[in-house]
């Protein structure tokens, strides 16, 4: 009865740390320590770098990404402004590059680099399967700091049989997509909290 007891409190305690680690808030790859005393309240946003592989795939950078990037900013409290460089912008442009095109009248600028963007299809015999995949890599900057903020966020979706893998394959890129980029978000903290903790001595 004793060990039964030790087992059933050992379990209880293994949930309740699971449902707490399931509980706790996404957290960036990189926060500057000092985010907050930055009082970033306004960022422009650069068009999406494809930095894909393969790029075979034609899709529209702007509705898929650039749209639902600036929901996501205008939700946690930020004042966007879209920016769009003289020339495209490759992979392989650097950190200080991407410092130094940031607009007047701005506290930084966000770069998405979209890493992956496919849908595949595969059969077996006669049954269907449908997966979509989208790779996002965001970075914050400021002038003074250089990346504020750094995330990455990889976001699928899978269906099986052919009705369901139908309709995902009509649905899923672009609400995929928007997924992706509001996962990726959801790492950055708000223009408010930013406030909060710039006023706090």
């Amino acid at each position: 009865m004793r060990i039964r007891s030790y087992f059933l409190a050992g379990a209880a305690l293994m949930l309740i740390l699971f449902l707490s680690a399931c509980a706790l808030p996404p957290q960036a790859k990189y926060l500057h320590p000092e985010f907050g005393r930055d009082q970033i309240h306004t960022v422009a946003v650069l068009p999406v770098i494809d930095a894909r592989l393969d790029q075979t795939e034609q899709i529209d950078l702007s509705e898929y990404f650039i749209l639902p990037l600036r929901e996501a900013l205008e939700k946690k409290g930020y004042r966007v402004m879209i920016s769009s460089p003289a020339t495209p912008l490759s992979p392989s442009v650097t950190d200080a590059q991407l410092a130094s095109l940031v607009p007047d009248g701005t506290d930084a600028m966000i770069a998405l680099f979209l890493k992956d963007f496919r849908s595949d299809w595969q059969w077996k015999l006669i049954l269907a399967t449908y997966e979509f995949q989208a790779q996002l890599e965001g970075k914050l900057i400021s002038k003074p700091r250089g990346v504020v903020w750094y995330h990455t966020e990889t976001t699928t979706h899978r269906a099986g049989g052919l009705l369901d893998a139908l309709l995902t394959q009509a649905l899923a890129p672009k609400q995929g997509s928007k997924t992706c980029v509001h996962n990726l978000l959801a790492t950055l903290p708000d223009a408010h909290s930013a406030s909060s903790s710039e006023a706090r001595p």
